[in-house]
């Protein structure tokens, strides 16, 4: 028997205690309520719960949408991966250095050695030209078949089916070094050692020389340089194989001839600084009496005039470029790199002297031809420029005073450095004139770069969108460059880079393996020395070294979605922590409010 109350209120009356199922489950009710006669509303509760039930609805959508949303999660990890390489890409200019004496070489902590490492990967073209000049490969002035094997590879790499740029894997590629020159045996070393035929021009005569001459060879060299003592004699004889051409040709003496400048001597030493001569011995070409075809543009291998407002803004942002970096103005010129042979140099001169005639009497005789015959005049032009082209092609090269180094190279996951040098097999570098001040463009690890234009596969565009676009360096991101000037000669340039392998893990789709590093530089004055001709010397003097290690941490960047039960279980500290917050809060005012209405009625 049980005491229950009444519906009508009146009292209490013994009843029968519930049984049964049901008894059970009243009898273990936690939430027993009162009747509603017990219970008394407020304006108070009521402002309280409208209150929080917003403050509920708008927990629950947050809730709803961190459900619905993906989260991004870093952990730090050891780096377990199996690949043995990376790649690195690199884009640099060197506004001071020509592509002739500048080398890359790559040097790591397992005793990989690789010197000048140039092919499809790493390329090479003039900066400042008004018009592109192509590529180069190592060093010009080979053998017949490696100019081939160059050219060859030159049609591959501008092949329009390439869809991207190759890299050079240094473990298994066959590098084009530069090759040994080639000298010829025709020279009477004894007779000619000592004759003096080819003008000996100095910084106060050359400019009057190189105006009074069609074609003028200029021989710039230094007493010191073993491969200009071997090249003396056979200048001399080529000289005088010119000489004696010209006479039984009829044609005047200052219509071509070769010279020679002392760079060493004291009142040639500006002019050589002027003219960028950073080897020896250097054959410049001067045609038609022009100094500095800086405004030149390049038809078929050979220079011609050109002007307009193009070149002359041209000509404004590269001085404008040297007068900042404190380097002197880029130059574009021609210059002789065929065998060292005294009849292949006086045939090339025979050439170039037949091309400014030639182009000269086109210029005399335009006025007085009609349109027909102008039109085949050039047409006989360009079919004779063809064939000397053919013949002399493999001698000359048109080359600019800057250089611009890009690629992609594929190196050890070890330490290690590359080092971007002046280095020649057939010359002897000037390093009292080199200056290796340069423009990082861009410089980043990995296949995959956040943040430079590059294709991306369909399937990976839309996972590739979500990656950070300054994930990939400092120097990965477009538009990001910063200039390093050489104050004074003999200065280096050294950049310490820390990699750091990422990865980026999307929810659906493959990871995605991307680098990262910190950059740091220094640079400093090494003291003067003499630098000698040694192939084991291929880093010695000025130079651009980035060194670089690899840390054995990896970042994983995870992405996730909250899981239902965590989902659930904030959902239930969330009611709860709402209705206990707004009851506390409800008896607080509540008890607060009677507490003064007690006092206030003592008072009065």
């Amino acid at each position: 028997m049980v005491a229950r109350r009444t519906s009508s209120g009146a009292g209490f009356v013994v009843g029968a205690r519930p049984d049964g199922v049901g008894g059970v489950f009243k009898r273990a009710d936690m939430y027993a309520k009162l009747p509603r006669e017990l219970a008394e509303g407020s304006v108070l509760g009521g402002v309280l719960s409208v209150v929080f039930l917003c403050v509920f609805v708008l927990l629950f959508a947050a809730q709803l949408r961190e459900l619905w949303g993906v989260t991004t999660v870093t952990d730090v990890l050891v780096d377990h991966s199996d690949d043995d390489t990376f790649q690195v890409n690199l884009k640099l200019e060197l506004p001071a250095l020509s592509c002739e004496w500048a080398t890359i070489h790559v040097i790591d902590a397992l005793g990989t050695r690789h010197f000048n490492i140039s092919g499809e990967g790493i390329y090479k073209h003039s900066a400042g030209a008004t018009k592109y000049l192509g590529v180069e490969h190592g060093a010009s002035g080979g053998s017949a078949s490696q100019a081939r094997l160059r050219h060859a590879l030159l049609l591959r790499f501008f092949s329009p089916s390439r869809a991207a740029h190759p890299v050079i894997d240094i473990e298994n590629q066959k590098t084009l070094l530069q090759a040994e020159p080639e000298y010829g045996e025709s020279t009477d070393i004894d007779h000619y050692g000592n004759a003096r035929i080819a003008y000996e021009v100095t910084g106060a005569t050359f400019e009057r020389m190189v105006r009074a001459h069609q074609v003028l060879l200029v021989n710039f060299h230094a007493p010191w340089c073993a491969h200009c003592q071997k090249t003396a004699p056979i200048f001399e004889h080529a000289a005088e194989l010119v000489r004696d051409d010209l006479r039984a040709a009829g044609r005047p003496r200052l219509a071509a001839a070769l010279a020679t400048v002392d760079c060493t001597l004291d009142g040639n030493k500006d002019l050589c600084r002027d003219q960028h001569i950073q080897a020896f011995p250097t054959m410049r070409v001067y045609r038609a009496g022009s100094l500095h075809p800086t405004s030149g543009t390049v038809q078929g291998g050979t220079l011609a005039p050109s002007g307009g407002a193009a070149a002359a803004a041209a000509d404004a942002a590269e001085s404008d470029l040297s007068t900042v970096l404190d380097v002197p103005k880029p130059l574009q010129f021609e210059v002789y790199h065929g065998r060292r042979d005294a009849d292949d140099i006086a045939s090339f001169v025979r050439k170039v002297l037949v091309e400014v005639l030639a182009t000269k009497d086109d210029d005399e005789g335009e006025g007085a031809l009609d349109a027909a015959a102008a039109r085949r005049r050039a047409s006989e032009t360009r079919t004779v420029a063809a064939a000397q082209r053919a013949l002399g092609g493999q001698a000359r090269a048109i080359r600019t005073s800057g250089c611009i180094i890009e690629g992609s190279v594929r190196v050890n996951r070890v330490p290690g450095a590359f080092y971007v040098t002046a280095h020649s097999k057939g010359h002897n570098i000037n390093v009292d004139v080199v200056n290796m001040t340069h423009v990082l463009r861009h410089l980043s690890f990995g296949k995959t770069v956040p943040g430079r234009p590059s294709y991306v596969p369909r399937h990976m565009r839309r996972v590739w969108s979500k990656i950070p676009k300054d994930m990939g360096g400092r120097f990965a991101v477009a538009g990001a460059e910063e200039t390093f000037a050489s104050a004074e000669p003999y200065t280096v340039h050294e950049h310490y880079l820390k990699v750091v392998s990422h990865a980026f893990e999307p929810i659906d789709g493959d990871a995605v393996q991307l680098y990262e590093y910190t950059f740091n530089s220094n640079r400093f004055k090494l003291a003067p020395a003499a630098y000698g001709d040694e192939d084991d010397a291929h880093v010695d003097g000025p130079m651009i070294k980035f060194s670089y290690d690899v840390s054995p941490m990896r970042v994983v960047l995870r992405e996730e979605t909250k899981p239902v039960l965590d989902w659930t279980l904030g959902m239930c500290a969330l009611m709860g922590g709402v209705y206990t917050c707004s009851g506390l809060l409800e008896a607080f005012i509540s008890n607060g409010v009677s507490v003064v209405k007690r006092r206030v009625g003592k008072m009065a």
